[in-house]
């Protein structure tokens, strides 16, 4: 059997009524998706196939247990539910397990899985849910984050103690990958915190551990709980909003693609958690309160052939408990190799996604258009020429429009083209090989091209007093708000440099 998800978290101060509370929301799970209780021939209410369930209700001197397991078949194997519940001294402790089973080798049953909604339902009562002890809070829902809580983000990002992962969706001009943020923290809940930031919010997140460590205009990104002072911005996965967009149709399959992706990856995680020994303590308890009675019971009566059963039982009991603890002491060996392939693997795509020559710079990404000019200059040198009023006419713009990012790799093209004319023929049109590598660009209209007002507005100054007039412009954005909406003008020569930039603003 492969644990494949755990959720586990407690609530000090707790009384009888909140374990009453946990346990009918459990209940009402169970009624909901299984038949037969009557009978205790139980079958899935949605596929009328046959399952196995236990449930009981247990105590050991002022301990209460309400445990629930349940297997259920699915493709290709079954998937296994264990719940427990524990009130022990006042402190509320929930743990769920799903693990699964194979019946064809090695191959494992595909699922789809998530947080149950019972998760949920449990994180909404009145309790305050802790990982554990002192640990931070577990929540149901997802915050938002604004410039006057970002400092609560920040602490708890670089806090020691901090168990769960944060999932982080910057906001960009409104959007933020349509529902992520919510349909996430339903995915998710109880396994990481989820929250939105809005562009005021994520200056500060910059200035906190620069640029490298943010994540701003529409970008998401994964906090995992930090590992002492090495760790590293690329340990914490980061999908920008340019990279997403590119690897997707639109916004939607885009902001699919994430959620499946952070979906797995702490659900995977979770399984490594260790189990909170209290449960398994009162479970062992509980055995030896029930063996002793019965082996008080049978000395009473004189029942020597009972005390004997009972010891032949208790023998073979602790047989079976040895063969499993050495299996269970085998699948985490195994458990443990796969985590570490999976995170290194994890790191090396990380890598192999963030540094490209768009993001090679060691200040991290672009926050602003200035930026974004800023670092295709000293990246380019002098492959590509710039207009000597560039900056001015970036002032047009939203210091966020584009994404910067994207603008950012779309200058950095622009030179890679000047890189490929300085080779020799394209064999194509500089239309064509931009959009080839990702360039959305195209030349002028005909009619715009007769308009003497639309060349003068198209022509800009270059170094010596030249005046060139760019017929051939990049669209990083489209679509949006004027302040928003990039246009990138150039113009290729024959000779170095074969790509002169003469405009990053507004749309004409």
């Amino acid at each position: 059997m492969q644990t494949v998800a755990k959720f586990q978290f407690e609530a000090p101060s707790a009384a009888e009524a909140h374990f009453e509370e946990v346990f009918t929301i459990l209940d009402r799970w169970a009624s909901r998706k299984l038949d037969g209780f009557e009978t205790e021939n139980y079958r899935i209410k949605r596929s009328g196939k046959e399952a196995q369930f236990v449930r009981k209700l247990e105590s050991v001197d002022s301990r209460l247990m309400f445990s629930m397991d349940l297997a259920e078949p699915v493709s290709g194997g079954a998937l296994h539910t264990s719940l427990r519940v524990l009130l022990d001294a006042g402190n509320l402790l929930t743990r769920v397990r799903l693990a699964v089973t194979s019946e064809v080798g090695l191959a494992p049953p595909k699922l789809d899985l998530h947080s149950p909604r019972f998760i949920r339902q449990i994180l909404e009562t009145r309790q305050e849910w802790r990982v554990s002890g002192n640990d931070e809070r577990v929540f149901a829902r997802w915050f938002r984050v604004d410039a006057g809580n970002v400092a609560t983000l920040t602490d708890l990002i670089a806090s020691p103690a901090r168990r769960l992962p944060i999932f982080l969706i910057s906001d960009f001009d409104g959007k933020v990958f349509g529902d992520l943020h919510e349909t996430l923290s339903q995915d998710i809940c109880g396994l990481c915190h989820v929250c939105m930031i809005d562009n005021e919010a994520t200056w500060s997140l910059s200035q906190w551990r620069g640029q490298q460590w943010s994540c701003y205009n529409g970008a998401a990104r994964i906090y995992w709980p930090f590992r002492g002072a090495d760790s590293s911005p690329f340990e914490h996965k980061l999908f920008t909003l340019d990279n997403m967009m590119r690897q997707g149709e639109d916004e939607d399959s885009a902001s699919k693609r994430i959620r499946r992706i952070i979906q797995s990856t702490v659900l995977e995680a979770s399984a490594f958690v260790a189990d909170d020994p209290r449960i398994e303590d009162f479970e062992k308890d509980f055995f030896v309160a029930e063996f002793e009675k019965s082996v008080r019971g049978a000395a009473e009566e004189g029942d020597d052939a009972a005390l004997m059963t009972l010891y032949e039982q208790e023998n073979k009991r602790l047989a079976v408990e040895n063969r499993e603890q050495k299996k269970r002491i085998t699948d985490l060996e195994n458990q443990i190799e796969l985590l570490q392939q999976n995170v290194a693997a994890l790191y090396l795509a990380q890598r192999a996604e963030t540094i490209e020559p768009a993001l090679a710079d060691p200040r991290g990404e672009p926050e602003t258009i200035r930026q974004a000019i800023e670092m295709a200059m000293d990246e380019l040198g002098d492959r590509v020429e710039f207009s000597l009023k560039i900056f001015d006419q970036a002032e047009s713009l939203n210091a966020k429009a584009g994404p910067p990012e994207k603008v950012l790799r779309y200058l950095l093209t622009l030179g890679e083209l000047a890189k490929a004319l300085d080779a020799g023929p394209l064999g194509r049109t500089v239309v064509t090989w931009l959009r080839e590598n990702g360039v959305e660009a195209s030349i002028e209209s005909e009619t715009t091209k007769a308009s003497k007002a639309a060349q003068r507005e198209r022509t800009f100054p270059f170094s010596g007093g030249r005046e060139v007039h760019c017929e051939l412009h990049a669209k990083p954005a489209d679509g949006v708000s004027p302040d928003q909406c990039v246009r990138i003008y150039f113009q290729k020569q024959d000779a170095r440099p074969f790509v002169l930039i003469g405009y990053v603003g507004r749309h004409f």
